[in-house]
């Protein structure tokens, strides 16, 4: 109960600021790039699963509009994957679609969230085995990865600040499904400077 109370007040207080006009009309179009710092969830399959750092890079379009709610449409590579303890690394790269709502609470200052549907475009596994039966040994295993769906769904939420024809942008995307096998989901912190070349 206290979970709706507080999505209804949050709507509210969105629909409040976006109803207010405003004088800039935002339509702003970025080249963006920065930093991945990544994992899954942990599944029946490993215990633990650490940090896998990576980046990401792509364009940013924003729907011109004159109040301070802005939706904006991106095209991002993104490096994403984990570190698996006692065994190495999954890297899982995507591209991704971030649909985003920007309410601008001060000048440059916005809060964003929305829908990211992303479709995987390469993925690699390394890292060292060991054996289970009568004789004890290590072996390297390295392949390809055949995730659990090859579209990946997320809900992006964050906050960034723009000064001149330069932003900062920081991410944190919730995955919704299962990535790697049932039970490991994205979980992905980006950080990113973008470049206005239109505004």
């Amino acid at each position: 109960m206290t979970k709706k109370y507080i999505l209804t007040a949050f709507v509210a207080i969105v629909s409040l600021i976006c109803s207010a006009q405003d004088e800039k009309t935002h339509k702003n179009m970025l080249f963006k790039a920065g930093i991945n710092w990544s994992k899954l969830t942990d599944d029946d399959y490993y215990d633990h699963y650490s940090t896998r750092q990576g980046f990401n890079v792509g364009f940013e379009a924003q729907i011109p509009t004159s109040n301070p709610c802005v939706y904006s449409i991106g095209l991002m590579y993104s490096q994403q994957g984990s570190h698996a303890e006692g065994f190495g690394i999954y890297k899982m790269d995507y591209i991704n679609l971030p649909l985003l709502l920007n309410v601008y609470l001060w000048k440059g200052l916005a809060i964003k969230g929305g829908f990211q549907p992303g479709v995987f475009v390469y993925g690699k596994k390394k890292g060292r085995r060991f054996s289970s039966g009568t004789y004890h040994y290590a072996y390297d295993e390295e392949g390809d990865i055949e995730p659990e769906f090859n579209l990946d769904f997320s809900i992006p939420v964050g906050i960034s600040y723009e000064f001149g024809r330069f932003q900062v942008d920081a991410r944190y995307n919730f995955g919704l499904n299962d990535a790697l096998r049932e039970g490991a989901r994205h979980r992905v912190i980006q950080l990113s400077l973008g470049y206005i070349f239109k505004k």
